[in-house]
């Protein structure tokens, strides 16, 4: 009797290992987004007085676990006048466009 439903799916071995894997790298693009939307959210209590909130945008990036959809917050910041996302600058993301609402990114330091 096998006591776990998708793992009884597994005729062999090696399906056996791509049911973890999708497991797993679901598992680990939760815990990317989560952590990800709740340092947003502290970079939003913290922000300096000259940004202001003008609404939240999704994107997609491209992480080791594959992609993670995110909502950040973006600001426009009175003493420019320029749009910014304080995710993307205070975890000095890079960039670089792989299609539309697509990024693939990589984190620089903390």
């Amino acid at each position: 009797m096998c006591s776990f439903s998708l793992l009884c799916e597994a005729e062999d071995f090696n399906t056996l290992e791509e049911i973890v894997l999708r497991l797993v790298l679901g598992w680990a693009r939760r815990l990317v987004r989560a952590y990800l939307e709740n340092l947003d959210r502290k970079l939003m209590r913290e922000r300096p007085g000259h940004l202001r909130l003008k609404g939240v945008r999704t994107r997609t990036v491209m992480t080791r676990f594959g992609p993670v959809e995110i909502r950040r917050r973006m600001y426009l910041d009175l003493e420019t006048g320029s749009y910014r996302y304080l995710l993307e600058v205070k975890s000095h993301f890079v960039c670089k466009r792989g299609g539309p609402g697509h990024a693939t990114v990589a984190v620089l330091s903390w």
